[in-house]
């Protein structure tokens, strides 16, 4: 399915791909080991970093209050085509007692006539949601595809309601998978 990543003058080939076992829209998670090492500093000439890291939160990160994180993905923003340049936007999630009782999702609606127009539509499937915490950039959810699976254009949808993977919920199966697959 996925034969490289590729990052401007980088291609850092794929050794396996690990997919969860239960998959599920609430288990729709991927790691991913690559073939050569990630260098997260800024050399050769650049002024800033080619590839940035993001921390995992911890097992206990629970959203308590509406609070605001960033999505980004290469998804539509019109017609039928995906962005060639990553798309970036701010959300606000809903706080984890009105995720409709489900621990292992996040939650948010935006209602596009009063927004920046920040949204995830087709393409953006697997992109992160991530929050700023103690000044760190923390992977706090992993977008899933729901609306395409009921036959909803997700632009034409008020209000959107947008799903993510908590994965505080996965830390366990991530470390996991990890250990066994150490290269």
């Amino acid at each position: 399915m996925y034969s490289y990543i590729r990052y401007p003058g980088i291609d850092y080939g794929i050794n396996k791909v690990i997919v969860h076992e239960n998959n599920s829209a609430v288990n729709d998670l991927a790691l991913i080991n690559v073939k050569i090492p990630m260098n997260f500093s800024a050399n050769n000439g650049y002024y800033y970093r080619q590839i940035n890291g993001i921390c995992l939160p911890t097992i206990d990160h629970n959203n308590t209050d509406y609070e605001y994180a960033v999505i980004a993905g290469f998804g539509r923003t019109e017609g039928n085509g995906l962005k060639s340049e990553l798309q970036i936007g701010w959300l606000r999630i809903n706080p984890m007692d009105t995720q409709n009782n489900d621990p292992n999702l996040i939650y948010a609606v935006t209602y596009l006539k009063q927004s920046n127009g920040s949204l995830i539509c087709y393409g953006d499937t697997g992109g992160p949601l991530i929050q700023y915490v103690r000044g760190r950039a923390v992977l706090i959810g992993v977008a899933v595809d729901w609306w395409s699976q009921l036959g909803i254009l997700c632009e034409d949808y008020e209000p959107m309601r947008m799903y993510f993977i908590r994965v505080a919920t996965k830390i366990n199966w991530i470390i996991d998978k990890i250990r066994k697959n150490t290269i």
